[in-house]
This record gives structure tokens, sequence and C-alpha cells, in this order.
């Protein structure tokens, strides 16, 4: 199963009473692709060795980016860095030149991964061209709708924003477009009446 977006709908913004989560598969290689870039971050780069040693089997052009120490089981890294603005500061750079063969593989947290993904999409790249897939610790990045910040590492329905501190609930909508979940305040209706707090479904 190759885990690439199935194409740009239109964004609306947060739809409250929809359940819009996306799903992520095994990454393969695109036999198609002329340049291919690898981009691995959150501690877990494993799911690009598939397509790391396919792509060098086939003696294909190819770069490999990876955030931290390489773990047992990651592919070795044409380039290394500290953290991931680093990593994605030079995905830029790299994306900007890319031709309409150009492939780009990565895997990471939601908020990395899709950071990617508008990356690639930002330099013209086709939604098929892009393929992505969630690794590392099940956690969201949420958008508060209330003050437009956002939330990383959110893992419960109920969070605090990081910004205007009010209490959110996190829906299960999530925009490509902010790469985020909407966030929407948990005691609107009352002050203190709060749902349950329970763990996400990722």
């Amino acid at each position: 199963m190759k885990s690439q977006p199935q194409g740009d709908p239109p964004d609306r913004g947060p739809m409250p009473e929809s359940r819009s989560c996306p799903s992520y598969g095994a990454l393969e290689a695109d036999p198609e692709g002329s340049t291919h870039l690898l981009a691995g971050a959150g501690g877990d780069a494993r799911a690009l060795l598939p397509v790391h040693t396919a792509l060098r089997t086939a003696g294909a052009d190819r770069r490999t980016l990876l955030c931290g120490t390489p773990q047992s089981g990651d592919p070795a890294p044409d380039e290394q860095f500290a953290d991931v603005p680093a990593l994605t500061a030079r995905f830029e750079v790299l994306i900007k030149d890319a031709d309409m063969g150009t492939r780009v593989y990565a895997c990471g947290d939601e908020a990395f991964i899709w950071q990617v993904y508008r990356m690639a999409r930002a330099a013209h790249l086709h939604p098929s061209a892009i393929r992505i897939t969630r690794t590392g610790p099940p956690v969201r990045r949420v958008f508060c709708v209330h003050c437009r910040a956002y939330t990383t590492g959110v893992a419960y329905t109920l969070t605090p924003c990081d910004a205007c501190g009010r209490t959110l609930f996190v829906r299960d909508h999530f925009s490509r477009r902010l790469g985020a979940y909407a966030g929407v305040q948990a005691d609107a209706e009352a002050a203190g009446d709060l749902p349950p707090r329970t763990a996400l479904r990722l």
C-alpha cells in the first residue's frame, strides 16, 4: 500500500462534526521517479529503510536527510541534522530546485511529515509524488480555532492551548493545509463544565 495523500481536497477550515483523520501505510519506492528525497525525523527513521534499500539497489539518484543520531535499522543518511528546523531548512533548499520527476518520502510525527508535504506542494510537486507515513509517539498537533495558535505533542482529547490557555477539545477533523487537528473550547457553553479526558484515537 502506498502511503501518499489522495489529492488536495478544498480546505474550508474546522468541521466539528466530521472525522477526517489521515491514514498511513508503509512507504514504497516509486520507480518512475528521477530524483528521490528521503526525510526522517522523530527518532525513528526505519520506515524509510525499504525505500532507501530499493533505490540504492536500483542505483537511483537519492538523498537521505535524517534528524538526530541514526538508530539501529535506520538508513544511512547522506546528510544529518541536529534538529527538525535545520533539516526542513535544507529540505526547502533542495525541493526548490526539484524537477517534475522528483519523488519525496517522509516519516516522523504528523507535524513534521505534513510540513514536508506542504513544502513539496509549494514546489509544485503533484500529491502522487509525495509519500508520507507517521512514526514516533502517537501525538497530535492542534490548531486553536479561537486564537489560531498551535499546540504540539497532544495525546488526550482535552488540552490547554499553549497560547491563550483555553481548555481545548481536540476534534477528529484534520486539516492538510494547516497540518493540524481542530481544537475548540471545551467549556464554551458553561465555564468549568468539561467532558471526560480520554486518550486520542490515533
